[in-house]
């Protein structure tokens, strides 16, 4: 069997990628064809939608339960298992300008790249 495409179906322009302790890979972009950014996870050697969203960084906890994201200035946590689903934890403030995550699963902290004020925030 041939390895599958490394991108989805279509013209897909990638914006972040991220992948977990279980070989799941997850990918946020958007497709020249129709300009809709979603997030995309590859299962069974395919690559399965999980949700139409805006995302400029991912990050998959590596148990596979949850994918962490800056969706338009916000932090955001999605269910993979829950097509569409999301949370925000932090709504979007140019006073701080979210702009990454990063996810420690041994201490289940989440930490998020502030880079208006040069902080990183838990």
């Amino acid at each position: 069997a041939a390895f599958p495409e490394l991108l989805p179906p279509g013209q897909i322009m990638t914006e972040s990628f991220s992948f977990t302790d279980k070989g799941v890979w997850y990918l946020a972009g958007y497709s020249n064809d129709d300009g809709i950014h979603k997030l995309w996870k590859m299962e069974c050697n395919s690559w399965v939608y999980v949700a139409q969203k805006d995302l400029s960084n991912i990050e998959a906890s590596g148990d596979n339960m949850y994918v962490f994201g800056i969706s338009q200035g916000a932090v955001v946590v999605l269910n993979p298992k829950n097509p569409d689903s999301f949370v925000t934890i932090a709504a979007a403030d140019p006073l701080k300008e979210y702009t990454g995550v990063a996810f420690d699963g041994a201490s289940a902290i989440l930490y998020v790249t502030e880079k208006a004020t040069g902080q990183i925030a838990r």
